[in-house]
């Protein structure tokens, strides 16, 4: 099997009632081995003011703060590469997963610009000739959709969706990948 490296990607914006200069915690995981069960990891703390930024920017609404973009990106991929590498007897990933958690929808497109580059740019700084492919894909844990069984077949005890179960289609982005996953038990 061909070595890849899983990346998982977070920023969290500091408290609504923290101080202004406040930083957001951004943290990246990188897998360390084939079987995907070691990790290492890097938190960086970058400035925010993304909520100021929202309100003063007469820009359009798809303009993305600088500070939602993980700043430290390039640097922490480049690490954990190296990272990889030495876990791995002298073998590079042939291949980068990166999950980007978001809190909007909307960003998907801007973190994508941004921050596949930075992974883009920390492979070719190892080595010049070192371009794997990279899959990029954003998660939105933050949504208000409810999903209901279609019938009692697909159903928990509790009348939920059953864990597991996938919608793709009805309801999802008429244009991007978007799908909807039911990842665990309904909490009601």
């Amino acid at each position: 099997a061909r070595p890849f490296i899983l990346f998982g990607v977070a920023l969290a914006p500091p408290a609504v009632n923290a101080a202004p200069g406040t930083p957001a915690a951004a943290a990246v995981v990188a897998s360390r081995d084939r079987s995907l069960g070691r990790y290492s990891s890097r938190v960086l703390l970058q400035p925010w003011h993304g909520h100021q930024h929202h309100q003063q920017s007469d820009s359009s609404s798809s303009a993305l703060p600088p500070s939602d973009v993980m700043a430290g990106l390039k640097g922490a991929a480049k690490e954990l590469l190296i990272d990889f590498y030495r876990q791995n007897g002298g073998r590079k990933p042939e291949a980068l997963l990166c999950y980007r958690a978001t809190g909007d929808d909307s960003q998907g497109q801007q973190l994508l610009e941004h921050e596949y580059q930075a992974l883009r740019t920390a492979c070719l700084e190892l080595e010049e000739s070192y371009c794997p492919p990279i899959t990029y894909i954003t998660v939105n844990r933050s949504h208000g959709t409810r999903l209901f069984p279609a019938d009692r077949d697909n159903q928990d005890k509790a009348g939920n969706c059953l864990p597991g179960t996938v919608v793709d289609s009805g309801i999802c982005h008429p244009t991007q990948f978007d799908f909807f996953l039911n990842s665990h038990a309904g909490l009601q």
